[in-house]
């Protein structure tokens, strides 16, 4: 097997050489996954003992003084997007779906869902 790096002067990965760069650029990847991964956990400790909301509010969400709540407001189709959120999770949590009806729910749903994140 042979492995052609682009921007690295590795011309075969069974060499000594090879090797120990396949692998140092292996250990650098997974230390910047790492490194990512606890930033992240960190930020997200510092916003629980700030007892504040992180990041993006999600889908059904809105934020109040810092925290999520429900979002009542109604969307054009006449249901809160709250509702909406709770209809979309309940089908997917439900256990019968398959995936025909999974990609067939998706495909009805991704117009209005276009719509209501727009």
């Amino acid at each position: 097997m042979k492995l052609t790096v682009l921007d690295a002067p590795i011309d075969d990965a069974s060499s000594p050489f090879g090797w120990f760069s396949i692998n140092q650029m292996a250990g650098l990847a997974e230390f910047e996954s790492r490194l990512l991964s606890s930033r992240v956990k960190h930020g997200m400790e510092y916003f629980r003992e700030q007892k504040k909301a992180p990041g993006r509010t999600p889908f059904g969400y809105r934020r109040v003084n810092e925290k999520y709540a429900p979002d009542t407001t109604l969307h054009e189709c006449g249901k809160s997007f709250w509702e909406i959120a709770a209809e979309i999770v309940d089908y997917f949590v439900d256990g019968n779906a398959s995936l025909r009806s999974t990609v067939v729910y998706c495909k009805k749903s991704m117009a209005l869902l276009g719509q209501i994140l727009g």
